[in-house]
């Protein structure tokens, strides 16, 4: 009988819960994100090898893993081409996400 009552009085919390955050919610719509996001280290280790070859490596090792393919920013040059996220707008060289996670395993 306890149990029962355990669970019902949970399972209105929880619906409690997520009603107020509901509402919140559309209070505060999420902020739409202009351009990349900030890297997330100011300095990074000097590499020997081209982060291109280290992707390639850490892919091949399950070391990391790729990011969802995306499609190309609207605007994005199409003579830039970054092997991470696998479509166009900045060089595989320039990706900061690479570069963070590049930074993160070392």
């Amino acid at each position: 009988m306890h149990v029962e009552e355990l669970r019902e009085f949970r399972a209105r919390a929880k619906a409690e819960q997520n009603q107020g955050r509901r509402v919140e919610r559309d209070r505060n719509p999420p902020k739409v994100r202009e351009g990349p996001l900030p890297p997330r280290f100011t300095k990074y280790t000097p590499l020997k090898a081209d982060r291109a070859r280290i992707l390639e490596e850490a892919l091949s090792a399950e070391l990391i893993v790729a990011p969802r393919k995306s499609s190309s920013p609207p605007r994005a040059d199409r003579t830039k081409h970054c092997r991470y996220h696998r479509n166009h707008g900045h060089n595989t060289e320039e990706c900061i996400a690479l570069k963070d996670r590049i930074e993160e395993l070392i």
